[in-house]
C-alpha cells in the first residue's frame, strides 16, 4: 500500500528572505511606539504598567493548500485547536509562539490506484512570530494587529498494517486579526479576573496563513481561528 503523497518527499524550504522583512518592520515600529509610551507619561488614558505577558486558547477551521487532500481525506477543511504564549516588549510589540493541533482521517492507495487501508493524519503546527498591535490607550474596545514569522509543521502518519511515519517541515507565515476587549461587557467577571492576576480579557478572530513544503508538495495553508486572549 502506498502512503499519501503529501508525506513522500523530504524536506526543502528557504524562508529568509520575508522573516527578515518582517523583523525589519517590526525594528521600524520600536522607535514610534517608544515615543509614544513616553508621551503617555503626561496622559491618563494610558496604563505605563502594561501586562508582558499574554495566553490565547484557540479554534477554528484549517483550509490545506494541497489539492489532494480531499482525496484522501474526505473534505477540503480540517478543525484546529491551540494554546498561544507571549511577551510585550511594549504595548505594540510582542514576541510569541502558537502550538496547533490538526487531526483527520482518510485512506491509503493501494499499487493499482485504488484506496486501501485508513489513514490517521495528526499534524501539530509550531509558529514563531513578531506581531505589531494598534492599541493606543486603556480600555479600547477594539485592538487590529498583524505580524508573521517562523513555521515548523510536525507530522504523524499511521496507516493500517503499516509502521507509522513521521517528521516535519519547516517554512513562515503571516497572521492578522481583530481583539474586542471584553472587560467592559462583562465588569464583574473582569474584576474576579484581575483577583487571579488578569489584567484584560479580549475575543479575537485571526487570519493564519502558513506555507511549509516537502519539495514542492505543500502541507501549509490558512486558517481562521478565534478564541480568547488573557493579558496578565
Amino acid at each position: 500500500m502506498h502512503k499519501p503523497t503529501i508525506l513522500a518527499l523530504p524536506l526543502s524550504y528557504d524562508r529568509g528572505f520575508r522573516l527578515a522583512a518582517l523583523l525589519l518592520c517590526a525594528m521600524s515600529a520600536l522607535p514610534a511606539a517608544a515615543q509614544e509610551e513616553g508621551a503617555a507619561q503626561t496622559s491618563p488614558d494610558v496604563n505605563l504598567n502594561h501586562s508582558h505577558w499574554s495566553a490565547e486558547v484557540r479554534t477554528g477551521r484549517f483550509e490545506p493548500e494541497l489539492e489532494e487532500w480531499a482525496t484522501y481525506y474526505g473534505d477540503t477543511k480540517a478543525d484546529v485547536l491551540g494554546l498561544s504564549l507571549a511577551w510585550k516588549f511594549l504595548r505594540q510589540v510582542e514576541v510569541g509562539l502558537a502550538i496547533d493541533y490538526i487531526e483527520d482521517k482518510g485512506v491509503g492507495t493501494l499499487p493499482n490506484g485504488a484506496f486501501g487501508g485508513e489513514v490517521d493524519f495528526h499534524m501539530y503546527p509550531a509558529h514563531l512570530y513578531v506581531m505589531l498591535r494598534g492599541v493606543f490607550f486603556e480600555n479600547q474596545w477594539v485592538v487590529p494587529y498583524a505580524g508573521g514569522g517562523l513555521s515548523r509543521v510536525y507530522y504523524r502518519q499511521e496507516i493500517d498494517n503499516q509502521s507509522s511515519v513521521r517528521g516535519h517541515a519547516d517554512g513562515d507565515h503571516t497572521r492578522y486579526g481583530l481583539q474586542f476587549l471584553l472587560d467592559g461587557i462583562d465588569p464583574g467577571n473582569a474584576a474576579g479576573f484581575e483577583e487571579e492576576g488578569v489584567e484584560n480579557t479580549y475575543l479575537f478572530i485571526e487570519k493564519l496563513s502558513y506555507s511549509a513544503e516537502l519539495q514542492g508538495v505543500e502541507l501549509g495553508g490558512d486558517s481562521t481561528m478565534f478564541g480568547l486572549l488573557f493579558e496578565f
